[in-house]
């Protein structure tokens, strides 16, 4: 007797370790699959978008296909809550809809367990997307917004180690950063003699700023190579004629929600060591600390409606509401950041809020469920 208790007790535990793979791969195979068709949609309205841009310079579809490949995985990034959600649907409708999720019930599998399994899956892939998020999208991406600036022929070159060069006509520029209203600090100008291949004058300022289609540099040191021999001159401001202009500029600065969160961290900083603003960085720190719990709490929203109203329902109609869902999320984000920055309030109020709202919610409808 006390061996077949104990052969009966191996049997579940084999039969329930099965069900979780089962359900673990139904949800991952739906979120995976749903974040394919996501990224496709959005990679194809990018490229449809770079038409515009096809013929400048050196700028031709292959060019214009590397550039979609490289933000590939800033697409990812953009579009995994949604996949989450979806995948949810998706895969727990599935069994749903084909009673399996009944059976597994009545065989004595709680409702707890069952969403337990469905949430492994994300775990998983919140690893892959934090990892997407912090190594390799923010490298990709700049890299990406580079190559695309110099195959139009913007004369950008790429960034190397602190600030970065740039070319106009027969000067090449470096800039130590640039400030987030467009100004630049720490110019260097190198004059370069094509024909000749020398140089031809060096110059330092400590800043530039954009006016009437020209760059004011400020507080100019110049160095200039004659046969006579070197010419130094100071001025308080020297106008630069350059073919970079501030939008140009703002390639090599990616917009906060594709930096590292080192990367934020480090310019925030920088930001705040000298009275300058950086809500907007500190906001995107920690939207990137809180994503992986939002993720997850997108996949949890869907077992309310798997498990409730929706457990019947076709394919069709999860979809529909996911979608809803995954944009009344989005809203609620982009809403309460505006007003976060807009009035000053503490930026961690506006990452956090969105998923613990809507944790909140599915609690309450999970609570429900008999």
């Amino acid at each position: 007797m006390l061996r077949m208790t104990r052969r009966s007790g191996g049997n579940e535990r084999l039969l329930l370790s099965i069900l979780d793979r089962y359900i673990f791969g139904a949800v991952l195979r739906a979120a995976l699959l749903s974040l394919l068709v996501l990224v496709a949609l959005q990679s194809l309205f990018v490229f449809l978008a770079e038409f515009d841009n096809l013929g400048d310079a050196d700028y031709g579809v292959v060019a214009a296909a590397g550039y979609l490949l490289a933000t590939m995985p800033e697409r990812v990034i953009e579009v995994l809550p949604l996949a989450f959600l979806l995948g949810g649907l998706l895969g727990m409708g599935g069994l749903a809809h084909g009673s399996e999720l009944v059976v597994m019930r009545a065989s004595g599998r709680s409702v707890f367990r069952l969403v337990m399994a469905a949430m492994m899956p994300g775990v998983l892939l919140v690893g892959v997307g934090s990892w997407l998020g912090e190594a390799v999208a923010p490298e990709l991406s700049q890299q990406a917004n580079q190559q695309r600036a110099m195959a139009r022929g913007k004369s950008l070159s790429i960034l190397q180690g602190r600030g970065f060069w740039a070319r106009s006509g027969d000067e090449f520029v470096h800039v130590n950063r640039i400030s987030p209203d467009g100004h630049l600090e720490g110019v260097d100008l190198y004059r370069i003699d094509t024909d000749a291949m020398r140089l031809r004058g060096v110059s330092r300022a400590q800043t530039g700023i954009y006016r009437n289609g020209e760059w004011h540099l400020q507080s100019l040191t110049e160095v200039e190579m004659t046969d006579r021999g070197v010419i130094r001159r100071s001025s308080t401001e020297h106008i630069w004629n350059a073919s970079i202009s501030p939008r140009l500029l703002g390639v090599l600065a990616l917009e906060p929600e594709m930096l590292s969160m080192r990367d934020l961290s480090l310019y925030a900083g920088y930001l705040e060591s000298n009275g300058l603003g950086a809500d907007a960085h500190r906001l995107a720190w920690w939207n990137k600390l809180v994503a992986p719990v939002g993720n997850l709490v997108m996949l949890f929203i869907a077992m309310p409606l798997v498990f409730g109203s929706l457990r019947s329902r076709g394919a069709g109609q999860r979809l529909f509401i996911g979608v809803i869902l995954g944009l009344s999320y989005f809203l609620v984000n982009r809403t309460l950041s505006s007003v976060v920055l807009a009035y000053g309030f503490p930026p961690v109020l506006s990452a956090m809020a969105p998923p613990v709202l809507f944790f909140a919610v599915a609690l309450f409808a999970m609570a429900r469920i008999r």
